[in-house]
């Protein structure tokens, strides 16, 4: 094994072994280095492209598939032409919703940080609103679907 002149080892002393822990993302160089930046502590790594958490409710009517602060809605409703999903901090249907959006097309995607905090935990009801206006009748509102932000 090489030794540098004030006896520092380089490389591993099971030549079938990897050298060093492999970190996820980092770039490396061809000699299996990897690329320091301008602080010289930094590793040079690459970000992320998304860390997305889907939820669907028990009936799969409503999903929400978020990403950062946007969630990304989709319903399944047959006949509908319009839907409306109410988006709260309580999981009572019939408490005041932060959000009730009217949607015409899936998916749709809504920016939650505008409404709500990073952290909280959202309780969201799909119904429908043409042909028929469900949103005086909460029984027949979708089953609750909960997901956090």
């Amino acid at each position: 094994m090489p030794q540098l002149g004030i006896g520092l080892f380089i490389g591993d002393t099971d030549g079938d072994s990897i050298v060093g822990p492999v970190i996820d993302g980092v770039i490396m160089a061809e000699d299996g280095a990897y690329i320091i930046t301008e602080s010289g502590v930094d590793k040079l790594a690459f970000e992320p492209t998304s860390n997305t958490s889907g939820f669907q409710n028990s009936d799969g009517s409503l999903i929400a598939n978020v990403t950062g602060s946007d969630a990304v809605f989709s319903w399944i409703r047959p006949g509908a032409t319009a839907v409306g999903i109410k988006l709260s901090r309580n999981a009572s249907p019939s408490s005041g919703g932060v959000s009730i959006l009217t949607l015409t097309k899936t998916p749709f995607t809504k920016d939650m940080s505008i409404d709500f905090s990073q952290g909280e935990t959202i309780y969201a009801w799909l119904f429908e609103i043409s042909p028929d206006n469900e949103i005086a009748n909460e029984a027949l509102w979708s089953p609750r679907l909960v997901f956090n932000f």
